[in-house]
């Protein structure tokens, strides 16, 4: 047996076992789409996270497209073929570090300022407790609140 025909024989085996993987994958694939999101339920406390968690998903959507659009931006853009250099002098810059640290923190903060208020109309207690090694904080928020009693030691 020639080598052609060897790797005739090893190629037809891997086609047939990446058919029949993709024919497994394709009839575990099939699923409606609207059984991916998550369901609103009837009560008002359900309809309240289910709005709470689709304004979540959009500002998620909404990053998403940015990161995505500038970074195929930049592949496009500054590609070696269209006669990009990389600049060998840019090493360190405490302006970007502070701009791509703050912005998340701002992004976090926007998204827990909602999802306090939820918490807090439908009358759930939250509640952190933070321990170090010698002491113990716990900090408790409930409806109403009183800002006099949220922390205590």
């Amino acid at each position: 047996m020639s080598f052609h025909m060897k790797n005739a024989y090893a190629r037809r085996g891997l086609q047939a076992a990446f058919v029949s993987l993709f024919a497994l994958l394709a009839s575990v694939a099939h699923a409606d789409w609207g059984g991916l999101n998550m369901t609103e339920g009837v009560s008002i406390l359900s309809k309240e996270i289910y709005g709470l968690h689709m304004t979540i998903f959009y500002w998620c959507v909404a990053i998403g497209v940015v990161v995505f659009g500038v970074m195929i931006y930049s592949l496009i853009k500054f590609r070696k073929s269209q006669g990009a250099q990389a600049d060998t002098t840019l090493v360190h810059s405490t302006k970007v570090e502070i701009i791509w640290t703050v912005i998340p923190i701002m992004i976090l903060v926007a998204m827990a300022i909602p999802t306090a208020r939820g918490l807090i109309k439908i009358g759930m207690t939250v509640q952190m407790i933070s321990t170090l090694v010698l002491w113990t904080s716990v900090v408790s928020a409930c409806a109403p609140c009183d800002l006099r009693n949220l922390i205590s030691e």
